[in-house]
């Protein structure tokens, strides 16, 4: 998982680089890539909103399980008293 996201952030990091060097007009394109790293903090938050999603997400399907378990509970014990 550590891997994954150190991936997604020196994407994030090189996609930022060469997005200032392509509409940079800046002649010195070693100045962009230490300003991009600057950025560091943007990828840093990029990090941070996908795992806060991913924890949210983590919540709403433990809320469908739980009323999954009930509604199984419930349909179980309407059959069993039904007969």
């Amino acid at each position: 998982m550590l891997n994954y996201i150190l991936s997604i952030y020196r994407w994030v990091i090189d996609v930022i680089q060469q997005i200032l060097i392509v509409t940079s007009l800046v002649k010195d394109p070693e100045f962009i890539r230490g300003f991009s790293e600057a950025f560091s903090i943007l990828s840093a938050t990029v990090v941070y909103l996908i795992l806060t999603i991913f924890q949210k997400l983590k919540g709403l399907v433990r809320i469908f399980i739980t009323v999954g378990w009930a509604l199984l509970l419930v349909c179980l014990v309407v059959k069993i008293l039904a007969g």
